[in-house]
């Protein structure tokens, strides 16, 4: 089997995940929802996404996962190993906190909203996608991308690796 054929199995399951956890897209409802309720705190977290990767990189901090800490780190203004993060997005939020970056500097716009499963919203969280909990009773993904199928997202190629369910992995869906 060669490599193109790992990838058309990989983008299938991959369509399997987006199909079974990705339920409508609700962008037109969400932009009728900002338009009426300025104030709503509860969109603001699916209206934009702080990049911290770009805050990061931007700032020359290296953020980066420990094997022998088991967890996410940077080098602090004294040149010493942070605290263990769970994720690069905590980490990062840390450092920007520690060298007074603000990460408002560094946002992306999110072009489109889709409902998503519970699973699934935490699992894009998990990846520092935007996304609000509950919002009138749904899990809504503020997807920064548009123009391609949600398949091809970088992030859910990243969630199906992480679920270990690509070919030859564990609980491959083959």
């Amino acid at each position: 089997m060669d490599q193109n054929d790992i990838d058309r199995i990989n983008s299938k399951i991959i369509d399997r995940l987006t199909d079974r956890e990705v339920i409508y897209c609700v962008s037109m409802m969400i932009q009728k929802l900002a338009e009426n309720q300025m104030e709503d705190d509860e969109l603001s977290d699916i209206m934009e996404k702080l990049d911290y990767d770009v805050a990061v990189s931007d700032n020359d901090i290296d953020v980066y996962y420990d094997d022998a800490m088991e967890g996410w780190v940077y080098k602090n203004e004294d040149d010493e190993v942070s605290d263990v993060f769970d994720n690069f997005e905590q980490a990062a939020e840390a450092a920007c906190e520690e060298f007074d970056i603000d990460p408002y500097e560094y946002t992306q716009e999110v072009l489109e909203h889709w409902i998503v499963s519970d699973f699934l919203a935490k699992k894009l969280e998990e990846h520092g996608e935007p996304v609000a909990f509950d919002l009138y009773g749904m899990d809504v993904w503020g997807r920064t991308c548009s123009n391609q199928s949600i398949s091809q997202d970088g992030v859910m190629r990243e969630i199906a690796e992480d679920m270990e369910i690509l070919h030859g992995q564990r609980y491959s869906w083959e």
